[in-house]
């Protein structure tokens, strides 16, 4: 287990990349960090929103780090150097976010094309996923560990058998499971 920190206010949403070497974590402290899997080092800090950091996500070749923020925008950036991409001003606020394999962000408040082409809704789960509920680590439904009260997630992602949690107090929490 590694517990990582560097956030300070609450972790709002965690991102693996899609090679799994990188996790994204959102916080309310208005940033966006980078952080690499197999150290715990933090690669990149992400700063330009003017509000809280409500989602973060990948895309698919790992290079673009999209974020959304309760200021209103989605924000791309290079996740190599940290720098701002592109961003997008909306009228409603955003609570997640994914890439499509399409050029396209889902939202929770619809799609946003970034490829100028329609979007395809369709959404596969993969086998042997897992699964954060409440206080356990579940897969396949089986519950695999549980979580005292001071891991408990406000947020978690995985790949493949590894798991981020993000927690209240700023940390990230690591699980490599078998």
């Amino acid at each position: 287990m590694l517990v990582l920190e560097g956030h300070e206010r609450w972790v709002n949403a965690v991102a693996f990349s899609p090679d799994g070497q990188t996790v994204a974590s959102a916080s309310s402290d208005e940033t966006i960090r980078l952080w690499d899997v197999a150290s715990g080092t933090k690669k990149q800090v992400l700063r330009g929103h003017q509000r809280d950091v409500m989602a973060v996500a990948f895309s698919p070749d790992g290079q673009t780090v999209a974020s959304a923020s309760y200021d209103r925008t989605i924000r791309l950036w290079d996740a190599a150097t940290g720098l701002e991409k592109d961003k997008y001003h909306l009228d409603v606020e955003v609570a997640t976010l994914s890439f499509s394999d399409h050029g396209c962000l889902i939202t929770d408040r619809g799609s946003l094309s970034l490829s100028h082409q329609a979007c395809d809704f369709s959404i596969k789960r993969p086998e042997n996923e897992i699964f954060i509920r409440e206080k356990w680590v579940t897969r396949n439904g089986q519950r695999l560990i549980w979580l005292p009260p001071d891991f408990r997630a406000t947020c978690a992602a995985t790949s493949g058998n590894n798991v981020v949690l993000g927690h209240r107090s700023g940390g990230l929490t690591f699980l490599w499971l078998n």
